[in-house]
């Protein structure tokens, strides 16, 4: 293969990298040169995460008008950087690692269109740092809620896909100011998970309480998997009855040590939904009267945690929302504003409410639309006068800005968890 010349490869750059390799902007092709057209290229090694990502892509792909809701892998194939000489490449650590090792520079190379640079938080700071905008933001606030809530509806309802890594950084906002929906690496297709069409222990991988846009039942299938019946020698899954002790032991882990309750409920609400969660559990495991021999076996359990997966990828939106309001410091404005805080109470009681009452993307919408489109203009107009006014203080615009960059570093955190988790786990 030929070597770029300078000036094809100082188009290259890289726009962001992790554990899993690094992404690039423009993309490159599958023979290794400069991909002229309006995408960008993840390249990594190849592994579960990323074969699933193609295989999902390709399920996405047969939406229609997917592109206006979702950017998927459009294009996979390996590709040879080994020629290739460019400083943004050089940039890239996973990749600088296989060169300082000598190994070869062959990798995984997925193509996905590019969306912008604008992932939700990032989008809300800079509509509430802009004095010309701010006063829309209230509206677009609860507007793009309602969209997002809409492409998870085509995606969980309409095409039986869970999305399973719901976070800001993986929602979009493009020139349109449309949300789109990116990375697939961990969706799986809830109708064959049910079917065993495929295996359990590729989509629940991490015993991990700690991580905030997982809801409990997420947890208790993974704490189930990962502690109780996955053999380490075989890596395949035994099936074993339920017991009060375990189901307790994962409750108690779960609202113990999980950071999204810790930082956004009271300990009163923590306790109420941790028991309402634990009485849940032993209802569906045939365990709420001690009088009753117990039969059932966690295969069946984790079955029927599966049937409410639909409700998942809008648990993780409810608690991305939810940290807005402590991000964005609104605190503030929702006490003034009834409005704000009717929207804000909408979204805690659906992350409390257990699995089975847990409101699914059309539940919410229709929830939001019934309590919330009857906004006065003289109740607008109120909105708009203390938004202007609180989001102009320059110590709050100080305090916002730091605080979003804090999250999005712990949210990049635990997701390098999960992911090194992932790979420690199935070696």
């Amino acid at each position: 293969m030929e070597e770029l010349n300078s000036d094809e490869y100082k188009k290259i750059k890289l726009i962001s990298q992790g554990t899993y390799g690094c992404v690039f902007k423009k993309g490159l092709t599958c023979d290794g040169m400069v991909d002229q057209t309006n995408t960008i290229s993840k390249i990594q090694e190849k592994n579960e995460t990323s074969e699933n990502e193609v295989k999902m892509g390709k399920r996405i792909m047969e939406i229609p008008n997917y592109q206006e809701h979702f950017a998927p892998i459009i294009e996979s194939c390996e590709v040879d950087i080994s020629k290739i000489e460019s400083a943004e490449i050089n940039k890239c650590n996973f990749i600088k690692s296989y060169k300082n090792k000598d190994q070869p520079l062959t990798f995984h190379m997925n193509k996905i269109e590019y969306v912008g640079n604008k992932h939700l938080s990032n989008y809300f700071l800079a509509l509430l740092e802009n004095k010309q905008n701010v006063e829309k933001f209230s509206g677009e606030f609860m507007n793009i809620f309602l969209e997002i809530s809409n492409k998870y509806r085509i995606l969980n309802e309409e095409h039986n896909i869970i999305h399973m890594d719901v976070k800001t950084n993986n929602i979009m906002i493009n020139e349109k100011k449309n949300p789109i929906i990116i990375d697939f690496g961990l969706s799986f297709d809830k109708k064959e998970l049910l079917e065993n069409k495929t295996n359990l222990e590729l989509i629940f991988f991490a015993d991990e309480p700690h991580y905030a846009y997982w809801c409990f039942d997420i947890y208790v299938i993974n704490f189930a998997i990962e502690t109780i019946l996955l053999d380490p020698k075989t890596n395949e899954i035994k099936d074993l009855p339920v017991n009060l002790e375990q189901l307790k032991e994962c409750t108690d882990i779960y609202f113990e040590k999980n950071i999204g309750l810790d930082k956004l409920l009271t300990v009163q609400e923590k306790n109420t939904m941790k028991q309402s969660h634990f009485n849940y559990l032993k209802k569906l495991c045939n365990l709420d009267n001690e009088t009753q021999v117990n039969t059932v076996m966690w295969k069946q359990t984790i079955n029927k945690l599966i049937e409410n997966s639909v409700t998942w990828d809008m648990y993780g939106l409810c608690i991305c929302y939810l940290e807005f309001f402590n991000n964005l410091k609104l605190k503030e404005c929702e006490e003034k504003v009834e409005y704000l805080c009717s929207f804000k109470n909408i979204v805690k009681t659906n992350i409390m409410k257990t699995p089975d009452e847990r409101g699914n993307s059309i539940q919410i919408i229709e929830t939001i639309n019934e309590e919330m489109h009857q906004v006065s203009k003289k109740e607008h107009k109120k909105i708009k006068t203390i938004l202007s006014g609180f989001f102009k203080n320059p110590i709050n615009f100080t305090e916002r800005r730091q605080t979003v960059k804090a999250s999005i570093e712990k949210l990049n955190e635990s997701s390098k968890n999960l992911q090194n988790q992932k790979d420690s786990n199935r070696k």
